[in-house]
């Protein structure tokens, strides 16, 4: 395949993708740990070693490299999340209401080309983070309620929206036999909206001594960027080592234009950061059909603009994250392989000290994959996943319902499918360990290439692909 032909399979696939990507999701607060069926049911592990397109793109930027064959990868997820919140005044009754959040949707694409024998060229157009609530208004929820405790600030419905998709071109290139490297930029698009806006304070301009807050919904896309850096190093051909730094997303200042309760127009502004990212990575092949892979990584929330930020500061308040995801692969037939992970992440949300937190509920800690992929064809892959994370909570006062507890609760469910298709050459030459990460599949339909040729061959050439077949399946 040619450049101009890459080219252009890149921009189609990511004018598809803009017009598809809307997300609601809860992990690792608002970082969605994986895309595409594959990947979500191995728990989001590839910083080691890459277990499809979307994969090899999607922590690493080294990890392309080590895809056998050019291709493409297309994930849609649907999620449904379960999201509640819990609220009393001392001495009052308690109320719960459910977010209406519905069914949400994002999707992925992953692309991997191999320029030459040492350098790689992918994409990625990805729905990293988001999520949002519907909080109905509820008279028997204080701060729901159309006045909020004690009658003196107007809180109702709260409804918030965050998709935040990443364009990430990378190039890789294979420095020696086992070692690895990739760079490329992140150019990341955020799509927000918050009513109320509880970072813009309080107005009372009409007098009537019951204060209101601000509208957040009246914005436009926002842009910003970044950078990856990654390596990965093969011990042998059954182990490998991965680490990976994301740059914080560096965006430009959120503007949310709104009026106060005379109508007199009010600019508000929002600074926002996504965190840096951390990854490590380990992988093991040496079992027969057998593929595992551990990622631990580090989400600074903490030094990230509004999502560290204090709360007198307009602010989250958030901690950082540490996750740790577990993930295995088994090949139960030429064309049949099995997926299953584990995630576990520490919580962002030491306790709701505001009600900004109600409308960026990613407080999970555990999620729970499995899925199953089958080979259409030699070059094309469909893939099933179902992904559950547990439901959590957590409590506190918020300062804008002085005196009112707080509990914000939060469970999602997600069918993940996808597809991969292999394109160009068959594949690039893995007669040595700089390809020893093959998908089970891969080594199956290779293998028995070679028995064929070896059946078909003069003796001398019988010795030389039984070595490469052995070679392959290492």
């Amino acid at each position: 395949m040619s450049i101009l032909r890459f080219s252009k399979l890149v921009l189609s696939s990511l004018g598809f993708m803009i017009g598809l990507c809307a997300s609601t999701s809860h992990a690792q607060g608002i970082i969605i740990p994986g895309g595409g069926a594959i990947h979500r049911a191995m728990a989001g592990v590839s910083t080691a070693t890459p277990v499809d397109a979307i994969g090899a793109v999607y922590w690493n930027p080294a990890a392309p490299s080590r895809l056998e064959s050019n291709e493409v990868g297309i994930g849609g997820e649907m999620i449904i999340p379960d999201l509640d919140v819990t609220s009393s005044l001392p001495g009052g009754p308690i109320g719960r209401t459910r977010s209406d959040s519905g069914l949400g949707m994002l999707s992925n694409l992953g692309l991997v080309y191999h320029v030459n024998d040492r350098i790689t060229a992918s994409m990625g157009v990805l729905t990293s983070a988001g999520g949002g609530v519907t909080f109905p208004g509820d008279p028997s929820n204080p701060i729901l309620a159309p006045t909020g405790p004690n009658g003196q600030v107007i809180l109702g419905p709260n409804h918030s929206s965050m998709t935040i998709v990443q364009v990430m071109p990378s190039l890789s290139m294979q420095v020696t036999e086992k070692w690895f490297v990739g760079l490329g930029p992140t150019i990341s698009g955020a799509i927000v909206s918050f009513t109320p806006a509880y970072f813009g304070g309080v107005n009372d301009a009409n007098g009537d001594g019951r204060f209101s807050f601000f509208d957040g919904s009246n914005t436009r896309p926002y842009w910003g960027g970044g950078f990856r850096v990654g390596t990965v190093y093969s011990l042998n051909e059954n182990w490998n080592l991965g680490f990976s730094y994301t740059s914080p997303t560096w965006y430009e200042t959120w503007k949310f234009y709104s009026a106060d309760e005379l109508g007199v127009p009010r600019t508000l502004t929002l600074k926002a950061n996504n965190p840096a990212i951390y990854s490590w990575g380990i992988a093991y092949g040496g079992i027969e059909k057998l593929l595992l892979s551990t990622d631990l990584r580090f989400i600074d929330y903490k030094n990230a603009d509004l999502f560290g930020s204090k709360i007198i500061d307009s602010g989250l308040n958030w901690s950082s994250v540490f996750a740790s995801a577990f993930g295995a692969r088994y090949q139960l037939s030429q064309r049949i392989a099995m997926m299953g992970g584990f995630l576990y992440n520490t919580n962002p949300v030491p306790t709701v000290g505001t009600l900004f937190n109600v409308q960026a509920p990613g407080i999970t800690k555990y999620s729970l994959s499995v899925g199953a992929s089958a080979d259409l064809t030699d070059s094309i892959n469909l893939a099933l996943a179902y992904v559950h994370a547990f439901h959590n909570s957590v409590s506190g006062q918020p300062a804008q319902a002085i005196g009112a507890n707080m509990t914000l609760g939060a469970a999602a469910d997600s069918i993940v499918v996808g597809i991969n298709v292999k394109f160009g050459n068959k594949g690039r030459d893995c007669c040595t360990s700089s390809c020893s990460t093959l998908s089970s599949s891969d080594v199956i339909h290779e293998t028995t290439s070679e028995q064929e040729t070896i059946e078909a061959a003069p003796s001398k050439q019988i010795s030389t692909s039984k070595s490469r077949s052995v070679e392959n399946v290492r």
